[in-house]
């Protein structure tokens, strides 16, 4: 198998040799297409209402692929196999999400839900200076808003 940088681009040619010229011109074809896509972390609220919880991380999840972002929605992905009401899972999934985090841009939530799950989120974001766009009401979500990076009083949010 190909070592490859970016997905589907192969560093190496079929004989296993390194092909940078190729690796370039498929990269700016890659980029021409679709452009630069930020990686966003979508952090909302899984336990207590999981009905409307999983509703707001999908339409969230739904709109950042318009806007058009790359997404990571851990808590929509980790129930699926790991048990949310297990101390021990829940601990080692909040671990997996600080990894995540680090590797993302910005965080997406919505301030009308803020677990306290959330809160780690958000404190582990802010520390690293990256973007963190709070949503006041999902209904309001649109590129304008996101365009704004409209940022509410973070403190008010980890109180």
């Amino acid at each position: 198998m190909a070592a490859t940088i970016d997905v589907g681009i192969p560093l190496r040619n079929a004989n296993g040799y390194p092909d940078p010229t190729c690796y370039k011109a498929l990269k700016e074809i890659q980029r021409a297409e679709y452009g630069y896509r930020s990686l966003i972390y979508i952090c909302s609220p899984y336990s207590g209402d999981i009905g409307a919880n999983v509703e707001l991380a999908r339409r969230f999840s739904a709109f950042a692929v318009t806007a058009p972002q790359i997404l990571l929605a851990p808590h929509l992905h980790y129930p699926q196999f790991m048990d949310d009401t297990d101390p021990d899972a829940r601990e080692l999934a909040m671990f997996f999400n600080r990894i995540l985090l680090s590797k993302c841009e910005q965080l997406w939530t919505n301030i009308g839900r803020v677990s306290a799950g959330v809160k780690t989120c958000i404190a582990v974001l802010f520390l690293s200076g990256r973007q963190i766009l709070t949503i006041a009401d999902i209904d309001e979500l649109s590129l304008e808003v996101i365009e704004e990076k409209r940022v509410y009083n973070l403190m008010d949010i980890l109180r």
